[in-house]
């Protein structure tokens, strides 16, 4: 009995499940329905429930219920349900070991492989990290696709023309843009912008804060501070938005919302047009366009060169963003697959193409971010030496020999980033390696290989040519920090309350984890935004900005961002580098 592949579209508000059927990828219903909600929460008898049984649960109990976890993927963060400490990958490896058991139900077969994808502009952490979940939920990845691309391989299925194709993937909490040449016979990335923390969850709730003003000026009443009427507002938000993608206005209304002073219960009626809704997001969409623009520039393509603009991921239905993307590059968007399952049904065809069906296009995907080495340079400063640029076809390869300060150095430090900048400021450390004990040598010449394969997962190999002392390791987070962090943390819940015991899935996390030095907890933090006004990259900025020949809607657009860096917003700092680098 043959076992099969699935493809997984591990999504941060719906997760889907598909295979290959009579070959055609089919997207598997799960409790009555294709999309899954994200979801995990703590049920009445102390039971983890998933998908749409946790989200019914959130209304009763939202402190001890997780949603949009996919946005804390790479970084530190620990979540508690019920007193017990998880990570990001341990709730996505829910998600993922529900989807699992619903396919072999479905299928009637054991499945422990899986394509699984990801954002295409997810780092090398957040990349390790759903590898890890997958892991914990007992599927073996058999390769990372980049979302856009596994939507632009469910597209290209059948396909028979020629041409470039732009996929607009915007869903409930990440954003990506791809630029694909497509054919016959080869199916080829040729750039990829994106934000990982733009989506429809942020326009969710954005709405339901302007329903809850509105509630405090008529009642006095903070909803935000109230659990349950919160998630009930977001929840009712969010069926507004969608509404409004069909209709001209609608009304949010929620009953028995509060209770006021004497006791009496408040309900809550908050009309809302589609004009104003789209004026509320118009800030939102303009950035995808700003990353579609860039997307084109990396992949050095005219916007008339566009054969195709592809629509995926649910927030692609609001009228808004077809308008914005058929004014900018003047073809009417298309979607005439689903544009909540494509990616899953991608996922799937290249599931089966790994197994050896022969479906259409072989598929060339990229990196999207800049891979470097930081070393010293004249003057004792750090910079950052690119090895492998972003845009490069994956699998690739690339090394640098590095020198030593001196011949009787005897040990050395690998630090390895990622990011668009020189400065390592500007980028996101993602490993730090050691080669101690060298001894001395004639020879001060070190080897750095980089080796990133098509999931986009880097093994770094460093070898001091001295005395050839060498070391292999795959990018993924140092285990000691967040060993730690739930170790704080589960002792902190145990002396609250001595019923709190330690969930058994974080020692099977930590006891599977390789053995690595404990490293200081600041090398393992993401690089958060910071305000600042006489960086390089805000110099770069200002000295472009100072350009006669610009154009008068890229200097309101960079003056925007640059505000945004100054301000301190998540994000603005990597957007003005990329617009910079567009402009110049």
């Amino acid at each position: 009995m043959e076992e099969p592949v699935i493809g997984i579209d591990l999504g941060t508000t719906h997760s889907e499940v598909a295979y290959l059927n009579d070959g055609q990828p089919a997207v598997i219903s799960v409790a009555g329905s294709a999309l899954v909600p994200s979801v995990v929460s703590l049920g009445p008898d102390g039971e983890l429930l998933v998908g749409q049984a946790a989200l019914n649960n959130e209304l009763n109990d939202p402190v001890n219920t997780v949603r949009w976890i996919k946005r804390k993927m790479g970084t530190e963060a620990v979540v508690t349900i019920g007193g017990k400490a998880y990570t990001p990958a341990m709730i996505s490896s829910l998600i993922l070991r529900y989807l699992k058991q619903a396919a072999e139900v479905h299928l009637g077969k054991p499945v422990s492989k899986a394509v699984v994808t990801v954002p295409a502009f997810f780092g090398e952490r957040a990349r390790e990290d759903t590898r890890e979940a997958a892991r914990l939920a007992g599927l073996e990845v058999l390769r990372l696709v980049n979302e856009p691309t596994a939507a632009a391989l469910a597209y290209a299925m059948g396909n028979r023309d020629q041409g470039k194709w732009l996929v607009y993937d915007l869903g409930g909490g990440t954003f990506d843009v791809s630029v694909v040449d497509c054919s016959q016979a080869v199916m080829e990335v040729r750039a990829s912008h994106g934000d990982v923390n733009l989506g429809g969850h942020d326009f969710d709730r954005d709405l339901a804060h302007r329903a809850a003003e509105s509630f405090k000026k008529q009642h006095g009443i903070d909803l935000h501070a109230e659990p349950r009427a919160w998630a009930r507002l977001v929840r009712a938000a969010e069926q507004a938005k969608i509404r409004l993608s069909s209709e001209a206005e609608t009304v949010i209304r929620e009953e028995y919302l509060a209770k006021s002073a004497d006791g009496a219960d408040l309900h809550l009626t908050f009309p809302v047009r589609r004009t104003e809704l789209e004026a509320q997001v118009a800030p939102a969409i303009e950035r995808t366009i700003s990353s579609v623009r860039q997307a084109l520039a990396q992949a050095d393509c005219l916007p008339s060169a566009i054969t195709r603009v592809l629509l995926v991921g649910g927030v692609t239905r609001m009228p808004l963003v077809a308008q914005l993307l058929r004014s900018e590059l003047q073809l009417e968007p298309q979607a005439w697959i689903n544009p909540d399952t494509v990616v899953a049904q991608g996922a799937a065809i290249e599931a089966a193409t790994l197994c050896g069906a022969k479906l259409g296009a072989v598929m060339v995907d990229i990196t999207p971010h800049t891979l470097g080495v930081g070393a010293l340079t004249f003057g004792d400063v750090v910079e950052v030496v690119p090895l492998i640029r972003r845009n490069t076809p994956l699998p690739s390869q690339a090394s640098e020999v590095f020198f030593k300060r001196h011949e009787d150095q005897d040990a050395i430090e690998i630090s390895i980033y990622q990011g668009e900048s020189r400065n390592p400021a500007h980028c996101m450390k993602v490993g730090e390696f050691h080669l101690d004990h060298l001894g001395t040598s004639a020879s001060c010449e070190v080897h750095c290989r980089f080796d990133l394969d098509r999931s986009g997962i880097l093994t770094v190999h460093v070898t001091d040519l001295g005395s050839g002392k060498a070391l292999t390791r795959v990018i993924e987070r140092p285990s000691g920090t967040r060993r730690a962090n739930l170790a704080d943390l589960a002792s902190v819940r145990v002396a609250e309350s001595e019923q709190v015991e330690r969930d058994e899935s974080v020692d099977e996390w930590a006891a599977n984890r390789p053995d690595e030095p404990d490293q200081e907890e600041a090398d393992d933090q993401v690089v958060e935004a910071e305000v600042v006004t006489d960086d390089a990259v805000v110099a770069q900025a200002e000295s472009v900005l100072a350009r006669t020949d610009l154009d008068a809607a890229d200097r309101e657009e960079l003056s925007a961002v640059l505000a945004q860096v100054r301000a301190g917003a998540d994000g603005a700092r990597q957007r003005l580098a990329d617009l910079v680098y567009f402009l110049q």
